[in-house]
């Protein structure tokens, strides 16, 4: 104006250094000047972005990390920190990129998490300022190395040999934290199961359960484990031949299980159960009323109980 001061300038800019130049033009001929402006840039202008990953070689197997870390600098190379940086892995969804993490010292950072696969691959990770206009960003190669080494499969507990339960139970687990187990009874299709697997009814006679560890890429447990039952839900008779009644305080009685291998037990008049073989003969019996009871437990486990009572009479002298 009249008094030289500029009120409608022309004012371009440029970016050098890190720093605002702005260029002011005045309209009067007789006042033209240029004078540079010192200002703060706006986050984003002349950044540069660096991208490294640590390390840059992990399993396919849906559990292995790496850490990708994005390093933000000025024109000037200072650090930046404040920034936005986006981290992903476009041609390849199957890669977990986790929340990135703003370090205050212009290093950006997220973890990379595998997919599960038995084949190997090279993934491209991409890391972006968002903030930055004119950033091209940055990528880097993840190299995953196909998973093929099966899990283990380990018992727990769980009936092997004979049992009398119809419907046993079995607990397990692997050695690989993240497997699945299928489970099959006598060579039929396999189906999902977890820890504690307990069967469907099975019939007396021989089965055999197999349970199997499969990891995330599909690797089944090559040697998995397998129990062969014999499954007796029978019990077992036992019958008691002897006096019906007898002066004899020694009395003698013969017990006979129904099948081999049955462990006897005898309880004379509910003064506990004592192991007892194939005769029975109690001894010091008073006269009077009795009663013996015999417990038979098979090998698998079922009980049984008979008895028997009988009576012990007074022995009569004669007289000479």
């Amino acid at each position: 104006n009249s008094n030289g001061v500029a009120t409608s300038p022309t004012v371009t800019a440029s970016t050098i250094a890190g720093q605002w130049h702005p260029t002011a033009a005045l309209d009067s001929d007789s006042a033209d000047f240029t004078q540079i402006l010192n200002l703060t840039n706006v986050h984003g202008i002349g950044h540069e972005l660096t991208l490294g990953l640590q390390p840059d070689t992990i399993s396919a197997d849906g559990s292995s990390t790496s850490v990708a870390t994005a390093t933000v600098t000025d024109a000037n190379g200072n650090p930046v920190p404040g920034d936005t940086v986006a981290f992903s892995a476009p041609l390849d969804p199957g890669v977990q990129v986790g929340a990135t993490t703003d370090h205050g010292d212009g290093t950006y950072s997220a973890t990379l998490t595998s997919p599960a696969r038995q084949t190997g691959s090279d993934v491209t990770i991409n890391a972006l300022d968002t903030s930055s206009t004119d950033s091209p960003g940055a990528g880097q190669t993840l190299h995953l190395t196909g998973d093929t080494t099966p899990p283990d499969t380990l018992i727990d507990s769980g009936p092997n040999g004979i049992t009398h339960t119809a419907t046993p139970q079995f607990a397990f687990h692997s050695n690989d934290a993240n497997a699945t187990f299928s489970c099959a009874v006598d060579g039929g299709p396999s189906g999902a199961c977890t820890s504690p697997y307990t069967t469907p009814h099975l019939s007396d006679g021989e089965h055999t359960i197999t349970i199997t560890a499969v990891d995330r890429a599909g690797n089944a447990d090559a040697t998995p484990i397998s129990r062969d039952l014999t499954i007796d839900a029978v019990r077992p008779k036992v019958s008691i031949s002897g006096p019906r009644k007898t002066s004899d305080r020694t009395p003698t009685f013969k017990l006979k299980p129904n099948e081999n291998d049955v462990q006897l037990e005898c309880n004379l008049d509910k003064s506990g159960f004592k192991h007892c073989g194939a005769t029975y003969t109690p001894r010091g019996v008073k006269p009077g009323d009795h009663k013996i009871v015999v417990r038979a437990t098979d090998a698998a486990g079922n009980r049984a109980t008979a008895s028997k009572k009988f009576t012990v009479t007074k022995k009569h002298h004669r007289r000479h």
